[in-house]
């Protein structure tokens, strides 16, 4: 939240997502967010389906990537959010998958 206790929608600033939309994965990169963990996965409904560690990708620009296996998840929209390793959310965004 911010400044004022309100809560402010996460950004995807910084993230590159592709390819969008997706058939059997998805690669992510997280720019200059040191505390970038990992990458959680929601279908419509908001039900967890997924959690994808980030790792260095070292270009020695400071990102972290992941790629986010979409084989087993029907057509359709899907939320992702970028978290520290305590869980908070850094980053947000949606991606879709076509079959």
């Amino acid at each position: 939240s911010g400044w004022n206790g309100i809560n402010e929608p996460l950004s995807s600033e910084g993230v590159t997502l592709f390819p969008n939309p997706a058939k059997d994965f998805v690669n992510i990169a997280v720019d200059a967010l040191n505390n970038a963990y990992a990458v959680n996965t929601y279908d419509v409904t908001g039900r967890i389906i997924g959690s994808t560690p980030l790792s260095l990708s070292g270009n020695g620009m400071n990102s972290r990537s992941g790629l986010i296996n979409t084989t087993s998840l029907p057509s359709g929209l899907y939320s992702y959010y970028v978290v520290d390793k305590n869980g908070t959310s850094l980053r947000a965004g949606k991606f879709s998958v076509v079959r």
